[in-house]
């Protein structure tokens, strides 16, 4: 679930603190990072370097996306990811964990009933509001710590 450390030539750490905060979710993709990939991995399973990265839009409380501290238009948000191997629909796994914070209960059921054959109708999904734990790995990056299920509408103010 870390965010890759950054290369040499990449910029330094987005600044927010660990918490909790309200994110735009924005996608599930899967991306094959070679490097990363290995014969076998600590559990003796082979590993292509395939991940499915759950990407997140930070929201300040009016719910507009935050941008960059130097951002140079407004593409440049403070976005964060998730991974994991793989989609399994096994309690343990991290996919489990992110879905079920991610869905309503009724979409997770779907989700768990759907196959390759007959996937679940999960277009609701895109741009919902999201709460997240946000905390750092060990060389200071920003990470998703866990989906806290979906935020709540705010109030009109009268």
């Amino acid at each position: 679930m870390n965010i890759p450390a950054p290369s040499s030539s990449a910029s330094s750490a987005p600044e927010i603190e660990d918490g909790l905060f309200v994110a735009r979710f924005n996608d599930i993709y899967h991306k094959v990072h070679e490097d990363w990939a290995q014969e076998k991995d600590k559990f003796g399973k082979p590993d292509d370097g395939g991940r499915f990265h759950f990407s997140v839009t930070i929201l300040d409380e009016d719910r507009k996306p935050v941008l960059l501290e130097d951002a140079e238009g407004p593409d440049d948000t403070l976005d964060l990811e998730a991974m994991t191997r793989n989609m399994s629909s096994h309690e343990k796994a991290s996919s489990y964990a992110f879905l079920k914070g991610i869905l309503t209960p009724v979409e997770f059921q779907l989700w768990l009933a759907s196959t390759a054959e007959a996937p679940a109708d999960l277009s609701a999904v895109s741009n919902r509001a999201v709460n997240i734990q946000v905390g750092h790995n060990t060389k200071g990056w920003p990470q998703i710590e866990a989906f806290l299920g979906p935020a709540r509408a705010l109030k009109a103010v009268k």
